[in-house]
C-alpha cells in the first residue's frame, strides 16, 4: 500500500503526516439457529385477545413471527410436540379457524369475510377469545354427535 503524506505549514513549521492504513475484518456472521432449533422454541402469542387477531397470527404472522398455517405445512405437528401447554393452546385456537372454515363454506363465502363476521360476534357477545374457543369446541362436538346419531 503506498503511504500518502501530507505537508502541513504553521508559522513557518512543518509537519508530515501518514495516515495509517485501514484494515478490514472479514464480519463473521453469528450463526443462525438451525430451522429445528427454531421451530422448537416458537411459541403461539399469548396476548391476542381477538378473532382478527388470532386469524392474523395464523395466516401472516405477527410482527415478523411465521405464520401458525406455514409452521404446520413445514413441521406438520413437530413444531409443537413435546410441550402439552402449546398442544393445548393451539387445539383451542385451531377451533376458531375451523369455525371460519365452516362458517365460509356455509355462507359461500371467503374466509376473511367469514372471519369478519366470527369477529364481531365475539365483539357483539362480550366473549374473550379463550372463552369463545370453548363455546366453539362445545358446539363442533354437540354438532358431530348429532350427526353420529343420525347415522345410527
Amino acid at each position: 500500500m503506498r503511504a500518502a503524506t501530507l505537508s502541513l505549514l504553521r508559522l513557518g513549521e512543518s509537519t508530515t503526516l501518514t495516515p495509517t492504513p485501514i484494515t478490514t475484518t472479514a464480519l463473521t456472521p453469528v450463526p443462525a439457529l438451525a430451522p429445528e432449533l427454531e421451530l422448537l422454541q416458537y411459541r403461539m402469542c399469548r396476548t391476542v385477545q381477538t378473532v382478527e387477531e388470532l386469524w392474523r397470527e395464523w395466516t401472516v404472522g405477527l410482527q415478523g413471527t411465521p405464520a401458525i398455517a406455514a409452521l404446520d405445512s413445514r413441521w406438520g405437528s413437530r413444531w409443537r410436540a413435546g410441550r402439552q401447554s402449546e398442544l393445548q393452546w393451539y387445539s383451542l385456537r385451531l377451533e376458531v379457524i375451523k369455525e371460519i372454515r365452516r362458517l365460509a363454506q356455509s355462507r359461500r363465502t371467503s374466509e376473511v369475510v367469514a372471519m369478519r363476521v366470527l369477529d364481531l360476534q365475539q365483539q357483539q357477545s362480550g366473549h374473550s377469545i379463550d372463552q369463545l374457543c370453548k363455546l366453539l369446541r362445545k358446539g363442533r362436538k354437540a354438532r358431530v354427535g348429532r350427526v353420529r346419531m343420525r347415522a345410527l
